[in-house]
């Protein structure tokens, strides 16, 4: 049974792609001949497809901006041309099934492998659909969802409510930091010390500058009460030498990230369901921070709305203030624990398996 599986530009999309596609592997589907991943040409996906030996075919993909921008006028031509590439792909694999999650690498995989009468099966996390799911809506078989809210936007005899496919190292180190002398191991892996708490900020995998800049001007008023390890994203480093010995940066973790937010006392994150999902399975209370005017805001109101982590608008954080909101949340271990139990609560368990019993069902049926 060939599938592909198509996502990137960013890491939200891959993450749980990825961990379906080892999963697949388990379940008797060989990686070297039946399992594919087509994504971008230059997004940081082709690195973590790769190390799990995963064939990957990278595609021009171009990306419908609803704001004025230059790029819009040749971003129809990419489109075209990842079309054209989509579809000699899926005529050399001829794939059973097409899994895609939201990235518009996906639209023309999903388009040409409805043409030739592939089946595509939509992985649905956010609240509200992006515009690549959207315009993938006609040619889907089924879609999984992470929550019944996301539900209202197919038709409901093809939704299934799986949940997000969650890395089995996020349940590994859940239970490893339980234990104090592996809690002590991971906060010394990556030194920091024991008694200093912990904030791990993430701007996803590209990044997001004004977030990054947000957070370099508030280390003044954050590292001489806490230590803050901060992924700034693909390319992007800090514009001036930082010697602050309670500060680390780095552009992307490859490993041991999951042992990272699981040492973690708060984390602050774009709202991207991915990452929410593996906050929800580590119980992390949580600062949120969406992109501007995307369907991330939706994500996190529905954090909010359920009692489950602190909405903060990007355009009314100062640096103080964004200080201040980590620092009080630090100092209010109720509020902490209501943030913890309540997260844990926001998506159903098991949306591993409940992806692949669906796929094996097609491979039987």
């Amino acid at each position: 049974m060939k599938i592909i599986f198509t996502g990137g530009g960013t890491l939200g999309s891959v993450m749980p792609l990825l961990t379906l596609a080892l999963a697949c592997e388990k379940n008797g589907v060989s990686k070297k001949n039946e399992l594919f991943w087509i994504g971008t040409q230059t997004g940081p996906e082709r690195v973590l497809v790769e190390k799990g030996e995963i064939v990957f075919f990278g595609i021009y993909a171009g990306k419908l901006r609803r704001y004025f921008d230059l790029r819009n006028f040749l971003d129809p031509f990419l489109c075209i041309i990842g079309c054209m590439q989509a579809l000699i792909l899926m005529i050399r694999i001829r794939p059973s099934l097409i899994v895609h999650a939201g990235s518009f690498v996906g639209v023309p995989v999903c388009w040409m492998g409805w043409l030739l009468g592939i089946r595509v099966a939509v992985l649905q996390m956010d609240i509200v659909p992006s515009l690549a799911n959207i315009l993938v809506r006609h040619c889907a078989w089924t879609f999984f969802v992470s929550c019944e809210k996301a539900a209202a936007f197919f038709p409901e005899k093809k939704v299934v409510l799986s949940g997000i496919p969650l890395r089995e190292k996020i349940g590994e180190a859940h239970t490893q930091v339980k234990n104090a002398a592996t809690l002590k191991q991971a906060r010394d892996f990556f030194h920091i010390p024991v008694s200093t708490p912990l904030v791990v900020i993430l701007g996803g995998g590209t990044g997001s500058q004004d977030l990054n800049t947000l957070v370099w001007d508030s280390l003044e008023y954050l590292t001489p009460h806490v230590y803050v390890i901060h992924c700034t994203g693909k390319g992007k480093t800090p514009p001036f030498e930082i010697k602050n010995t309670c500060y680390q940066w780095h552009e992307f973790f490859e490993e041991h990230v999951e042992l990272l937010l699981a040492c973690a006392d708060i984390v602050v994150t774009r709202a991207g369901m991915g990452v929410l999902s593996e906050l929800s399975a580590l119980g992390k209370p949580a600062l949120i921070i969406p992109l501007p005017n995307s369907q991330q805001e939706r994500n996190a109101s529905f954090v909010e709305e359920h009692g489950a982590g602190k909405y903060c608008t990007q355009k009314a954080l100062t640096p103080k203030k964004f200080a201040k909101e980590i620092l009080d949340l630090l100092a209010d271990p109720m509020r902490k624990m209501t943030y913890s139990q309540n997260i844990k609560k926001l998506f159903p368990e098991n949306a591993t398996e409940t992806i692949i019993k669906v796929i094996k069902s097609l491979k039987t049926g």
